[in-house]
């Protein structure tokens, strides 16, 4: 199961500190902090801070100056209630792969995996980027990068990629 959130700069900051747990308080009644230790980051590629990556990567690219520009997207992956705990980080990392192919690795803010909440997910979180066919080269563009035909075919692409991956349906 996945789905898809967007983020503009505002609301960057507050995503970041629930992706990698720096928030002392973070008011979630699932969050299990004695598990904590567990999550991690499949984005090891990364060795920016993910703020500023994404104002790096906004300033590589065409980018609106406005308030309502969304500057990163974030897929949140989580593991199918069936999967047994060994293959979760091998599930993990196979999502990974498969969203950064999408997306591009040159994109990729993080990927937290969250093993401190009741059900183990992955947040996937990139700048979206896209080619700009009128103006040649490379735009920001939440609405270009998620479109409507990605929403519609995402799960069964995921779920044709894990299929791949372990030689059965995980249910995705």
């Amino acid at each position: 199961m996945a789905h898809v959130m967007k983020f503009t700069k505002a609301s960057c900051g507050h995503m970041f500190a629930h992706f990698d747990r720096r928030a002392e308080h973070i008011s979630n009644e699932n969050l299990d902090r004695t598990r904590t230790h567990l999550n991690y980051n499949l984005a090891t590629h990364q060795t920016m801070d993910q703020g500023e990556f994404v104002r790096k990567r906004c300033a590589e690219v065409r980018c609106q100056n406005r308030k309502d520009v969304n500057v990163m997207v974030s897929w949140v992956v989580t593991a199918p209630k069936d999967l047994p705990a060994n293959e979760q980080r091998a599930f993990f990392e196979a999502s990974y792969d498969f969203l950064k192919n999408r997306y591009g690795l040159e994109n990729v803010v993080s990927a937290y995996v969250h093993m401190d909440e009741v059900t183990p997910h992955m947040h996937f979180a990139f700048v979206p980027v896209v080619e700009d066919k009128k103006r040649g080269g490379y735009k920001l563009s939440a609405k270009e990068a998620v479109t409507r035909e990605d929403l519609r075919t995402f799960h069964k692409d995921l779920s044709d990629h894990m299929e791949r991956v372990f030689g059965r349906d995980i249910g995705i």
